[in-house]
């Protein structure tokens, strides 16, 4: 017996609906706001007869699936619960006769109108707006403010008030605090040419935004170059870092000071030119960069350095080399060519066994002029590449 349905434990009401009326399993359950599957169950404790036929005849009623999908909006998840069958059978019926399947997520009805009854503020568009844009908080800020488990309830909140959301490169960038970055793009692409280099949360984004970061193991250089970099709080920007998936010979692991800025969106045309797509996103050298002594300053502090030759002669000998072995022969070229135009250093291409196979090289008797393109070292701890 039911208590739920008291219609399904009078036997003679079911047989004269069912047998005398003729009404399918189906518009019983519709009579008694329940599913077939019921029905079924109670016609068989009442041992009334089974209808032989199709096992779900109510999907060729294409009135009824239109009054219940269209009219009712009802889902086809619902529909298949309501008659007892897999969703894909409503879904094939939907397309054979013609009524147009609605998107996942789409919107039907009064569903724009729902409201959140866990998190009332949720449905204070005021309150929404003014959280969310005029203080610049987080989804996951309001997300915790409501006590929420999940985000996307602040997020289908922001959409159902018509309330832009911004997207992940907007959100980390919208109202942030400051930490006052100098585009210096001599600096940069000074840096570029060593062993800095520009990161992005996301290389097939076209609204992802790069930040700049580098690493060095003297304190002073990476101080130098965030001074150049930051107008205020430069150290803040600073981490020390140790590498602990690396060892160096004497057992100790490597340590390092760790400069970044924030995503710009000033630094998407130099990642652009940088790290291009044709090339994979791998870093090249632009083709209109432009070598400055500032350039060459950073460039050599990064990745340079000078050597004494060990000769019978008074004299010294002191040679320059610029590791580059990261780009290829042709960024070489490049890269050679652009330094003897605006300084006349006669800089060469020098094989090398690590990389991509070259370096360049400035010899003994260009190194004075050099040094007097560069300056003098900016900081003592790079000192030692002035010989």
């Amino acid at each position: 017996m039911t208590n739920k349905y008291p219609k399904l434990n009078d036997r003679e009401w079911l047989y004269n609906k069912y047998i005398i009326d003729k009404l399918s399993t189906y518009q019983i359950g519709d009579m008694l706001n329940t599913s077939n599957v019921t029905i079924g169950s109670a016609l068989k404790r009442h041992s009334i007869p089974v209808r032989n036929g199709i096992k779900y005849p109510i999907l060729y009623n294409k009135k009824w699936l239109h009054q219940k999908y269209i009219k009712e909006t009802l889902s086809i998840g619902k529909i298949a619960k309501l008659i007892g069958t897999h969703k894909n059978n409503i879904k094939d019926k939907l397309i054979k006769y013609d009524i147009k399947v609605r998107k996942p997520n789409e919107r039907v009805g009064n569903a724009h109108k729902r409201k959140s009854y866990i998190h009332p503020h949720l449905n204070d568009r005021d309150w929404l707006h003014y959280k969310y844009i005029v203080q610049g908080l987080s989804i996951k800020n309001i997300k915790e403010l409501v006590n929420a488990k999940e985000s996307n309830s602040v997020r289908q909140s922001l959409i159902r008030h018509n309330i832009p959301v911004r997207n992940i490169s907007d959100g980390l960038t919208y109202r942030r605090n400051d930490d006052y970055f100098i585009f210096d793009e001599e600096v940069i692409n000074g840096c570029l040419l060593g062993d800095a280099s520009l990161g992005i949360h996301n290389k097939k984004s076209d609204i992802s935004v790069p930040y700049f970061h580098k690493k060095n193991i003297h304190w002073e250089h990476i101080v130098f170059v965030a001074s150049k970099l930051f107008s205020q709080n430069v150290g803040s920007r600073i981490k020390f870092c140790i590498n602990l998936n690396k060892k160096l010979k004497s057992g100790k692991h490597p340590q390092s000071y760790y400069l970044r800025s924030l995503s710009h969106k000033e630094l998407v045309p130099l990642y652009k030119k940088w790290y291009p797509k044709w090339n994979n996103y791998v870093k090249v050298v632009p083709e209109d960069l432009n070598i400055t002594p500032t350039v060459l300053l950073h460039w050599f502090m990064d990745d340079g350095n000078a050597y004494q030759r060990r000769v019978h002669s008074k004299t010294k000998q002191i040679h320059i080399t610029l590791c580059t072995e990261c780009f290829t022969e042709t960024d070489h070229e490049f890269l050679r060519d652009i330094i003897n135009n605006n300084f006349n250093l006669h800089a060469k291409i020098r094989k090398y066994h690590q990389g991509t196979g070259f370096r360049l090289h400035i010899n003994q008797k260009y190194v004075p002029s050099f040094y007097e393109i560069i300056g003098k070292s900016p900081v003592k701890s790079m000192e030692y590449k002035w010989k």
